[in-house]
């Protein structure tokens, strides 16, 4: 079991840190970023403008008029400005924006725990990962760099940036590896608590519904059909721990596979979604339409505990979160 006593003077001091990197969030003041895109194989030799109309539409033509004619698009270094040069499937462009201004983050992270191969955090939400969409400085990997440049930190699992918990970060390649094998081979354990609206019937019941690995709109997933090839299989077990008056429901569930927005898919299709899952209740699908990043806040969902084997010692290790 991986030390959970009080937090040790360093694991105050790191968080003391990144406190202070965090206040005020550096993404708040207007600042320029750049942002990847790459052509998909579905969109291969389409003309410029129709390409970035096809791959955002929401924003309008207008829009991507401008970014053309005041040369922030670019392609290896070279600035395109002809809206009917066609793009190659795997060119990855470079859209330049001016004055960009982040997302509000929650970045009150907490140590769980810090040995010489893994750092272990509570990751708060809503707050993602790695860079994306909108989210760029206000991400776990910008905000532990610069609060903690000594350390050269690897994130070895997915967690989505609405989704809170335990999150493990390698500090070292040869930790990265192993751990990243055990996740391959699925011989890591992960246990998730959410708060799902309605009562479900059964104590405990199974929800198998492959994913298909296409990203759908605005970046959300969608479960594959019974004949649709392109989906990879998926399957999580629930285990309902209470019944609540207000009409909803505390779940445990174990995700066997892990695919990306599996646990928040599967609730849904259950009947059952997360409370405050905008994207996968029925009820909000106007949001996806209308392009809106996929997650502005939290929902009822954290990652409480993760089991592997210690990428040094080998020893059976479990990382159990603060709700």
């Amino acid at each position: 079991m991986l030390d959970r006593s009080p937090p040790s003077p360093s694991e105050n001091e790191r968080e003391r840190r990144l406190a202070r990197v965090a206040d005020p969030l550096p993404g708040l003041k207007p600042h320029p970023a750049s942002r990847p895109l790459r052509v998909p194989g579905a969109l291969d030799a389409r003309p410029l403008l129709e390409l970035l109309c096809a791959l955002h539409p929401h924003h309008d033509e207008r829009t991507w008029r401008e970014a053309i004619n005041t040369g922030r698009l670019s392609l290896r270094g070279e600035v395109l400005r002809d809206v009917e040069r066609q793009l190659r499937a795997g060119d990855e462009l470079l859209h330049e924006i001016p004055d960009v201004v982040e997302p509000w983050v929650d970045a009150r992270v907490t140590v769980l725990h810090e040995d010489t191969a893994l750092l272990v955090l509570d990751k708060p939400a809503p707050l993602p990962v790695h860079p994306c969409g909108r989210y760029r400085l206000h991400t776990v990997t910008e905000l532990t760099a610069a609060a903690w440049p000594e350390l050269r930190l690897r994130p070895v699992h997915r967690l989505d940036a609405a989704t809170s918990g335990v999150l493990v970060l390698a500090k070292t390649r040869a930790a990265a590896r192993a751990l990243a094998r055990s996740f391959e081979r699925r011989e890591v354990e992960k246990r998730y608590l959410a708060l799902v609206e309605g009562h479900p019937r059964d104590d405990h019941f199974s929800v198998e519904r492959p994913i298909r690995r296409q990203t759908a709109t605005a970046g959300s997933r969608e479960l594959a059909g019974a004949d649709d090839m392109s989906g990879g299989a998926a399957r999580s077990e629930v285990h309902v721990l209470d019944r609540l008056a207000d009409g909803r429901a505390l779940v445990e569930i174990v995700p066997h596979e892990g695919r990306t927005n599996q646990i928040r898919l599967h609730l849904a299709s259950s009947g059952h979604p997360i409370v405050d899952d905008a994207v996968y209740a029925s009820a909000n699908t106007q949001r996806l339409e209308t392009g809106e990043a996929l997650t502005t806040g939290a929902i009822c969902l954290n990652a409480f505990r993760l089991a592997l084997d210690h990428p040094e010692s080998g020893d059976p290790s479990a990382t159990p979160g603060c709700l």
